[in-house]
């Protein structure tokens, strides 16, 4: 079969990573403001 390193495990870089690791990178190089960050993490229950 067509396999691939995706397989399986769950893991710091998998297929789905946390939301609010995204969301702090997004902070980090300025695509959201802070209070965007704050809102997002309100909506995302975090």
């Amino acid at each position: 079969g067509p396999g691939g390193a995706s397989g399986g495990g769950g893991g710091a870089g998998s297929a789905r990573p946390d939301p609010l690791d995204i969301l702090k990178e997004r902070l980090a190089r300025g695509e959201i403001t802070p209070e965007e960050y704050e809102e997002r993490k309100r909506v995302l229950g975090v």
